[in-house]
């Protein structure tokens, strides 16, 4: 279910909305496009936004693991780290944004700090997104060996730690709005790999890429997303979105020759299943499935544990090296 705050913050502020290829007009929390429409002419569009503002929660912390996987079930490369983030704009109860971030425009900050292994440990990341979407995400890094930090130009369109997996392929997809053509391509009732009641998912199939818990029928919305520009990867790929909670279930990509690439799983986790007693519960992916078929490699991501909406103010100091922290 949909939390009561966000369906309320979706009854009192979506009329009025209006759609732009950069930025909302009039947007001020809940879903902007309540009712998809596959005849309206932006309804591929609406249908983005709604994705990238669905309910995130006021914040979130997390512990992670990432692995590159062949297609002989062999972990090449794993990582674990921890990761926050913090939302400052658009929450379901608007009494409760930070308003130094609305008026800097900032719509969320993310950290991360690298866990294992040894020669990563102690490297940190730090991530500002900007409500507009033509605004260039801002990133700096610390590194733990120089112990010195650096801005980094961001763009969604490499391979962290050369995995299989881009930038904006995570979570469905965390690219530019801005850089696609968005169309919508209709529903369909399918079948995806349904909530877990377990820390992490099972796998099997070829490779271990694949989620073998139990799959269940969800509606769901399709769009179609193609760059506007000379992607290194993609011709297009297509998004399954889950017409309840707008989380993906699932995506495929496909290369210049339009022959199929990438297909990139997701699973939650079912509210029953709350072993770190969140006082409540908003759908969030529990692992993504990234598969290129071209290559035989798969990342697996999964999330280890989750906390929600924890006292997490807008200046934190996180992770096991204080002063790296402060600095970032």
């Amino acid at each position: 279910p949909i939390r009561q705050a966000f369906i309320d913050a979706t009854l009192t502020h979506h009329q009025g909305v209006v759609v732009g290829r950069e930025e909302l007009q009039n947007y001020v929390a809940g879903r902007p496009f309540p009712v998809p429409d596959a005849s309206d002419p932006q309804g591929g569009l609406k249908a983005i936004w709604n994705f990238r503002y669905g309910d995130q929660g006021d914040n979130s912390q997390m512990q992670a693991t990432n692995s590159l996987v062949n297609s002989s079930c062999g972990v090449e490369r794993s990582s674990d780290f921890a990761f926050s983030a913090l939302y400052g704009m658009h929450r379901a109860v608007a009494e409760k944004n930070i308003p130094e971030w609305e008026k800097q425009g900032i719509y969320s900050k993310n950290y991360n700090l690298v866990l294992s292994p040894a020669d990563m440990e102690g490297s940190q990341l730090l991530m500002v997104t900007r409500d507009e979407d033509s605004s260039p995400l801002d990133q700096w890094a610390y590194d733990p060996q120089t112990r010195r930090t650096r801005k980094l130009v961001y763009t969604p369109y490499i391979s962290p730690n050369r995995g299989v997996i881009l930038i904006e392929d995570r979570n469905g997809f965390l690219g530019y709005i801005h850089e696609y053509d968005w169309k919508h391509l209709g529903e369909k009732t399918v079948l995806v790999p349904g909530p877990i009641h377990a820390p992490e998912p099972t796998y099997g199939g070829k490779g271990g890429w694949y989620f073998v818990d139990p799959w269940e029928l969800r509606r769901a919305l399709i769009i179609e997303g193609t760059p506007t520009f000379s992607h290194p990867l993609y011709s297009r790929r297509v998004l399954y979105i889950d017409l309840q909670t707008y989380l993906p279930l699932y995506a495929f990509a496909y290369d210049h020759d339009g022959a199929h690439k990438r297909t990139f799983l997701f699973n939650t986790r079912h509210p029953d299943y709350n072993p770190w007693d969140n006082d409540e519960w908003y759908a969030r992916i529990a692992a993504q499935s990234s598969i290129d078929h071209q290559l035989g490699r798969a990342n697996l991501f999964r999330i280890t544990k989750i906390l929600y909406n924890r006292a997490l103010p807008p200046q934190s100091v996180y992770g096991h090296d204080a002063d790296a922290a402060r600095e970032i």
